[in-house]
């Protein structure tokens, strides 16, 4: 895989820029059930491939539909905040429910 497969996920894809969401959708799963870590067991290359395949459509994903996009973006934060050591809701609900507060 060349290095501007992983820079450009439309020719990762195999797609045009300007590629419909259903174009872009059918290409994806053409390349993942050929790049497919279980189709490709001893293919160090395919797994690799096959990774930047799905990151390629998960970034059109998002590009093409601002409220996906949105809600990964909330999604993030949320993830960030519990890795940055604050607690989460649900760790906090929790744990208010364990000690009976």
């Amino acid at each position: 895989m060349n290095s501007k497969m992983s820079k450009d996920p439309y020719y990762t894809l195999g797609i045009s820029k300007d590629a419909e969401m259903k174009e872009v959708k059918k290409a994806y799963f053409h390349m993942a059930k050929k790049f497919h870590p279980d189709l490709n067991k001893d293919d160090d290359q395919a797994k690799a491939t096959f990774q930047q395949i799905q990151e390629a459509y998960r970034f059109i994903q998002m590009q093409k539909d601002p409220a996906l996009r949105v809600k990964h973006q909330k999604e993030f934060n949320e993830y960030q905040r519990g890795k940055d050591g604050a607690e989460s809701t649900f760790k906090s609900k929790r744990g208010s429910k364990a000690r009976g507060d």
